[in-house]
């Protein structure tokens, strides 16, 4: 599954934070981004995501 969807979109709120005068909104979502990067590029762990659901 492509996830280029997640860092287009913390991208598009990145320039706007940059835009709107919000430095340190938009360090962070520059951070963010730079996780979502690594963390995408990373084969998927099946069991990692799973939260556990008290009705299963």
């Amino acid at each position: 599954m492509s996830h280029e969807w997640i860092i287009e979109s913390l991208a598009e709120l990145k320039a706007h934070a940059s835009r709107e005068g919000l430095p340190a909104l938009a360090e962070q979502l520059d951070i963010a981004i730079r996780v979502a990067l690594i963390e995408t590029a990373q084969p998927p762990n099946p069991g990692a995501s799973k939260h556990s659901d008290p009705r299963d």
